[in-house]
C-alpha cells in the first residue's frame, strides 16, 4: 500500500492544515515500493506514493497504487489524456487493479478513482477543512485527528451479512471507502 495524501478543502496551502509530523506519520505507514517513495506538495495538495506511478507537470498531478495496464506507460497515457480534457470531464477508462488520485491544482479539483474490480482499495476521511485519503487505513489511523472508534451499525451488518451491503462506510467510524469502479470528485 503506497498512496496517501491530503487536500485542503478551503483552497489554502495544505501546509497550513497538515503538520510536518502528520505527513511523516502518514508516509511512515506506507509499504516502501521497490522504486522508492515520492512526496509532493503544491497548493492544496500533499501526497506520498510510489515513485514509479507518480507524474506531475505544472498544476496537474497523478499518483496511483497497484497495477495499471502497461505499468508506468499506462499512468503516463492516463495523465496525458486527462490533461487534455476540460475541467469537468471525467478521467478516461483505465485497465488494471488500481486506485489513483488525479489533481488539477489550479482548478481546485481532486479526483479519486478505484478500479471496477476493486483490486486496490481507497479510503478517505474529512477532518474539518482537510480531506485525507490513502490506499490503506494505516496512514489515516496514524493521525490523532482521525478517531479510532468502531462504526457499530457497520460492524453489525458485517457480522450478519458477512459483508457491508450498502454505502461507503467502513468498520472505522468516519473513514469511508471509494466503491469499486467509482470516481470521487473533491472540490
Amino acid at each position: 500500500m503506497s498512496l496517501c495524501g491530503a487536500w485542503a478543502l478551503n483552497g489554502r496551502p495544505v501546509k497550513t492544515l497538515l503538520a510536518e509530523a502528520d505527513k511523516i506519520a502518514m508516509a511512515g505507514r506506507l509499504s516502501e515500493p521497490a522504486g522508492g517513495l515520492a512526496e509532493f506538495s503544491q497548493g492544496p495538495l500533499w501526497l506520498a506514493c510510489s515513485q514509479e506511478l507518480f507524474i506531475s507537470q505544472g498544476e496537474h498531478c497523478l499518483a496511483a497504487e497497484g497495477f495499471l495496464a502497461q505499468g508506468a506507460l499506462g499512468a503516463r497515457a492516463i495523465f496525458e489524456a486527462a490533461r487534455g480534457l476540460g475541467p469537468e470531464a471525467a478521467l478516461p477508462p483505465c485497465d488494471g487493479h488500481y486506485s489513483l488520485a488525479y489533481a488539477r491544482i489550479g482548478e481546485g479539483r481532486l479526483l479519486l478513482r478505484r478500479d471496477p474490480g476493486g483490486g486496490e482499495r481507497l479510503f478517505y476521511h474529512r477532518a474539518g477543512d482537510l480531506f485525507l485519503f490513502a490506499s490503506s487505513m494505516r496512514p489515516l489511523l496514524a493521525l490523532e485527528r482521525v478517531a479510532r472508534r468502531m462504526n457499530l451499525p457497520v460492524a453489525k451488518e458485517q457480522l450478519l451479512n458477512k459483508s457491508i451491503v450498502f454505502g461507503t462506510a467502513t468498520l472505522w467510524d468516519g473513514i469511508d471507502e471509494v466503491p469499486p469502479g467509482r470516481d470521487l470528485v473533491v472540490s
